[in-house]
């Protein structure tokens, strides 16, 4: 999940993308999926678990005051949680303890009531994906409009300037680095189209120092902290990460996946069958991009 930084709405309150940070917790949105394929992930490109404690930037007297918000919520959750179950010990668990802490960061921030746009791939998934975090908008007041959209037409017709909120997936190809900085600088990528000058120039500084980098090593690093940026203003918010399954013709040999889920050409060969009819020339591969 990202956010069009280029256009107004109550988006632009980092306390608003932290609540939405919230309802898209990672482990309480696998956990309700329930798919195998999925992994919860708080990287675009390493597994490691920080949860939601990235508060850190916060000060003394804001860290105090959200958490007394937070408390307040937590013991409305528990009285609801009461009437609905009186006298089962029931834990609060991830889902609940994320959606008190959303709804305290959305009385934080300057959100009124209006209905915020969402735009999200089109994918059974991912559109399954949006229901469920519909539900939690619901389930704290927050009114959301969920609208399907092709890739290509929003990315060449300029159709995502009309949404607040953009879910999408990202595909890397096996030079990750390489993978990162095309999202963060190449001006036809969904996440970069939607970012406001500032950041735009923001990323490319900082992809431009990356470049000029001798040491592999130090490139990742600078990239991780840059992604660490990101996530800390709640600008991008990885989910979940999952793994693909391929068919394909019987005829075709040495299929091999490659970067960006793509069959490597250089390596593909066909060996029809001394049965197959001589006009038959095409050999289906089923490559999905979600």
């Amino acid at each position: 999940m990202t956010f069009n930084m280029r256009k107004r709405g109550p988006h632009l309150d980092i306390s608003f993308r932290r609540a939405i940070r919230e309802l898209m917790h990672p482990q309480a949105m696998a956990d309700a999926l329930n798919r195998p394929v999925i992994q919860p992930t708080y990287s675009l490109v390493r597994k490691h678990d920080q949860g939601n404690q990235r508060d850190e930037e916060m000060n003394p007297l804001d860290a105090e005051k959200y958490l007394r918000e937070v408390t307040m919520e937590q013991q409305k959750w528990n009285e609801v949680k009461e009437d609905m179950a009186p006298n089962v010990g029931v834990g609060i668990g991830v889902d609940g303890s994320s959606l008190v802490r959303a709804s305290a960061w959305l009385k934080r921030s300057n959100y009124a009531g209006e209905t915020v746009n969402v735009w999200v791939e089109e994918g059974v998934n991912m559109e399954h994906d949006m229901v469920w975090f519909a539900k939690r908008c619901e389930q704290i007041g927050l009114h959301v409009n969920i609208v399907p959209g092709d890739v290509v037409k929003a990315i060449y017709h300029n159709e995502l300037q009309a949404y607040d909120l953009i879910y999408t997936g990202e595909v890397f190809d096996d030079h990750v680095v390489r993978s990162l900085i095309t999202m963060y600088t190449f001006q036809k990528t969904l996440f970069l189209s939607v970012m406001d000058d500032h950041w735009r120039h923001e990323l490319q500084r900082g992809c431009d120092q990356i470049v000029a980098m001798q040491k592999p090593e130090g490139r990742m690093e600078s990239l991780l902290q840059l992604e660490d940026r990101l996530i800390r203003e709640a600008i991008l918010l990885p989910v979940y990460s999952f793994s693909e399954v391929h068919s394909h013709h019987p005829s075709l040999r040495d299929y091999r996946v490659m970067g960006y889920g793509m069959p490597d050409l250089r390596r593909l060969w066909v060996k029809r069958s001394p049965t197959a009819p001589e006009e038959s020339s095409s050999y289906s591969a089923y490559i999905p991009l979600w």
